[in-house]
């Protein structure tokens, strides 16, 4: 698996990346073949971290105490 994130700088984790992910391990332990598995980066890094933008939106969608 290459994780590439299209029209950014650096991989970042946002929701999409989440379930692609998840969707992405889940086949991988269902699979009978259990030979190694490799993940890669199409970038020089190979993530940078949450997606702060993403993080901002959750922030201000919850409820204020």
């Amino acid at each position: 698996m290459t994780w590439d994130v299209p029209g950014r700088s650096m991989n970042v984790i946002d929701l999409k990346t989440i379930e692609e992910l998840s969707a992405i391990v889940e086949q991988w332990r269902r699979c009978r073949d259990q030979r190694r598995r490799q993940s890669t980066s199409g970038k020089e890094t190979f993530c940078a971290g949450a997606d702060l933008t993403m993080l901002e939106s959750s922030a201000a969608s919850s409820p204020t105490p």
